[in-house]
This record gives structure tokens, sequence and C-alpha cells, in this order.
């Protein structure tokens, strides 16, 4: 018997575990979503601000080559992304970039 796509899903479940600790270092490095989108470009990844915002908030998946993208953009390693939410990273070492931090497009 085959299972459906969503199976391993139970339904309202987050697709992804670090979309909470994505939306923080975002917010800590002051990126809006635009921002943040337009600076994975260079690493191959190439998604829109309601990817972005879907991965923030568990309603995308994302694989290997974003979640390295992200970690380089905000200058964190995969695992810190990846960590579990009780466990939640210090803000990077040194300044956070000056940039805004609002959610605009």
């Amino acid at each position: 018997m085959r299972r459906s796509k969503g199976a391993l899903l139970q339904e309202g479940a987050q697709k992804n575990l670090c979309g909470k600790r994505i939306r923080f270092y975002r917010q800590y490095c002051r990126f809006s979503r635009k921002q943040t989108v337009a600076m994975l470009a260079p690493y191959g990844v190439h998604m829109g601000v309601d990817a972005l915002s879907g991965i923030e908030y568990g309603s995308r998946r994302l694989c290997d080559r974003e979640l390295w993208a992200f970690s380089k953009i905000f200058g964190v390693t995969v695992a810190d992304v990846l960590g579990p939410e009780e466990d939640f990273p210090p803000p990077p070492d040194g300044d956070a970039p000056a940039a805004d931090a609002s959610d605009e497009e």
C-alpha cells in the first residue's frame, strides 16, 4: 500500500524544524524578507518573499542547499539553524548589519 506524500506529517504539523530560528536570525541581522531572498541568490537559492514567509512559519519545507545558504548569510553554522527549539542559541558574535528590520517587500 502506498502512502500519500503528506502521510508522514500529521495535519497541521510544522513542515520544518528551523523556521523559527531562520526568522530569529533574519530579524537579529535586521534583514527584511526582500533583502534576505536577494542575498540567497548568489548561493543558488531562488525564492520569493512568500516562500521565505512559509519557511519561517513552518508551512513550507526547505532543502539542504537552502539551509546551507541561510547559515552563510546569517554567519552561523547549519547546526545553529537546525538546533532544537528549547536550546535556542545566542545571536551570532559581532555587530549586526545596519539594514532595515521591517518585513515589508
